[in-house]
């Protein structure tokens, strides 16, 4: 197939929010060949987890699409985003959804499969909630190897966000070591495997 690039907004748009014009500018002209060779996938906007769904918060992400224009994927990592109105006001606005994958810690994100835009999108940032909040270096944050069992939970989610919008992009953030290229790998062959009617008994390691 073609290939494609997703592109992560910088920070100063969706962390501190202080972007100046110019800002946004020098960022649309860096993506300008990418749109004009029809390569450019998704941008994605992850915004903190201090970031509420509030009216005002909810306006930014609005304002946000407008300056960068579409295609916008936008993941949060607070629960209370995590709700069919949003979900909805996403779809009214053209915005995708980004489904996540991260340590059952209280105030997160849940482990949720929906699709408000093309593409849909997963992002795999491990479960290693011992050092979600407490590290010495940020990516010791993203520390984990996965099971093949546990990814093998989200490949029918995958196929029901493909089969909704027909363009699926998965990525994996748990890079410690180099483990999002093992996990890659692994989900690979399990999304063979199931297109294939062989993911039945899903062994506890390759």
């Amino acid at each position: 197939g073609q290939v494609a690039f997703s592109i992560k907004a910088h920070r100063s748009m969706t962390h501190e929010r202080v972007a100046s014009k110019s800002d946004y500018n020098e960022f649309l002209e860096a993506l300008r060949p990418l749109r004009e060779s029809g390569t450019l996938a998704a941008v994605l906007a992850q915004f903190p987890y201090s970031f509420q769904q509030v009216q005002e918060n909810r306006s930014y992400v609005k304002s946000l699409a407008e300056a960068l224009g579409p295609p916008l994927v936008v993941e949060f990592r607070r629960r209370d985003w995590a709700v069919d109105p949003i979900l909805a006001w996403l779809r009214s606005n053209r915005l995708g959804f980004v489904c996540v994958d991260e340590p059952p810690i209280e105030g997160l994100m849940p482990k949720m499969a929906a699709a408000t835009g093309t593409p849909g999108y997963v992002r795999f940032h491990g479960r290693n909630a011992e050092k979600w909040y407490r590290h010495d270096r940020a990516e010791q944050r993203y520390d984990y190897r996965y099971a093949p069992k546990e990814l093998a939970e989200w490949v029918p989610r995958i196929r029901r966000i493909e089969h909704k919008v027909g363009k699926m992009m998965v990525f994996f953030n748990n890079h410690f070591q180099g483990k999002a290229v093992e996990s890659a790998k692994i989900m690979e062959r399990l999304l063979a495997m199931e297109a294939a009617g062989q993911l039945k008994d899903v062994p506890e390691d390759y």
